[in-house]
């Protein structure tokens, strides 16, 4: 179990489940599924009335999904390490290049304290393993209040801003 926080705040019933190749029952709503479904069966996911989401591990590229980004309503990342950056990156291009609106969620090896540092790369909700993980990223939020590079929050630097 995790202990989610999405837009700032704690989520105490998170509806979205990881959704495996062994579950038989078929796929349920609110499910994240892996990149490989959706590279196998994108189309007819696009065209449910369900809610789907996708899970990302590291290693795996955005490209099967970009055809169906509009009907994909959380894009959640596994982070395997926390030293990976490339999560960071694609929530990033994700937010700016292909203007997603929905979930982007931080699941795995990510640190607390790099929350503030997801958020202005396009995170909006984050899988903590644990409560206390959970409680010591919502203190760091808001400790750095004032940012000197543009982001996805702000696009304009502290300079132009003045």
């Amino acid at each position: 179990m995790h202990h989610l926080i999405k837009d700032g705040t704690a989520v105490a019933n998170d509806p979205w489940q990881l959704f495996t190749a062994e579950d038989a029952d078929g796929i349920p709503a609110s499910a994240l599924l892996p990149v490989s479904v959706w590279a196998e069966s994108g189309a007819e996911l696009a065209e449910s009335a369900l809610p789907f989401g996708v899970y990302i591990q590291a290693e795996e590229s955005l490209d099967s999904i970009l055809p169906h980004l509009a009907k994909i309503a959380v894009v959640a990342f596994h982070f395997s390490k926390f030293a990976d950056g490339r999560a960071f990156s694609f929530a990033r291009q994700l937010r700016e290049q292909f203007d997603y609106k929905g979930e982007i969620r931080a699941s795995g090896d990510f640190m607390p304290d790099q929350v503030a540092y997801l958020e202005r790369c396009g995170f909006n909700a984050f899988a903590c393993r644990s409560a206390a993980e959970q409680q010591t990223a919502l203190g760091v939020r808001g400790s750095l209040p004032i940012n000197y590079q543009a982001d996805v929050l702000e696009t304009q630097p502290l300079f132009r801003r003045r």
